[in-house]
């Protein structure tokens, strides 16, 4: 059996999934090399997808910004006889300084396909959550979200006490400092 491998190895294109094995089955039972083309269409049904999930961010914190709480809880749905588990939550512990966090998640079993690895797996969703939370934060606070960000960035990891090598969040964030300097940076909710 040949199986070529198209693009990056994520997703679909990850594992070998059962129409493949068919393939391989159906040239055994023929003694001749068979052709299996999946459409598009068939692709979100016949391999893994990135599953739902549920979460909840909770933050507190003062008048000027400072967290001090965050809280991060997920699920994700996988198949009945499947343990993959999307951990949303990786990220989150050394995204921002607090003196109480909690992280937790867990599977949920459903009656469907067994999800898969897609770009970014558990960070990717975690981190949209977090953020999200982040720019409400901000609006309640009628603070600008860049100076949230960098006010509460860690100076070390704070789950190990080990020191990062730079400010990746207040370096990456300078742009953005610049560019809300020059104009009213109060967010506003869309709602």
């Amino acid at each position: 059996m040949i199986l070529r491998y198209l693009g990056s190895g994520f997703g679909g294109k990850l594992l070998m999934w059962p129409h493949s094995l068919l393939a391989g089955v159906a040239t055994k039972q023929t003694g001749r090399p068979v052709k299996f083309v999946v459409s598009r269409k068939m692709m979100f049904q016949n391999v893994g997808y990135r599953p739902t999930t549920e979460q909840r961010v909770r933050l507190a914190a003062t008048q000027d910004g400072k967290l001090v709480s965050l809280r991060h809880e997920f699920l994700n749905h996988s198949a009945i006889g499947d343990e993959y588990a999307e951990d949303c939550g990786e990220s989150t512990p050394s995204m921002y300084s607090t003196p109480n966090l909690r992280v937790t998640g867990g599977t949920v079993k459903r009656n469907v396909g067994s999800p898969t690895s897609m770009r970014g797996p558990g960070a990717v969703p975690g981190l949209f959550a977090l953020e999200s939370g982040m720019d409400e934060l901000a609006i309640t606070l009628k603070m600008n979200p860049v100076e949230l960000r960098i006010r509460n960035e860690p100076k070390v990891d704070e789950s190990s006490g080990l020191p990062f090598s730079s400010g990746i969040s207040s370096n990456a964030c300078k742009p953005a400092r610049r560019n809300s300097a020059n104009r009213s940076a109060r967010p506003t909710s869309a709602r």
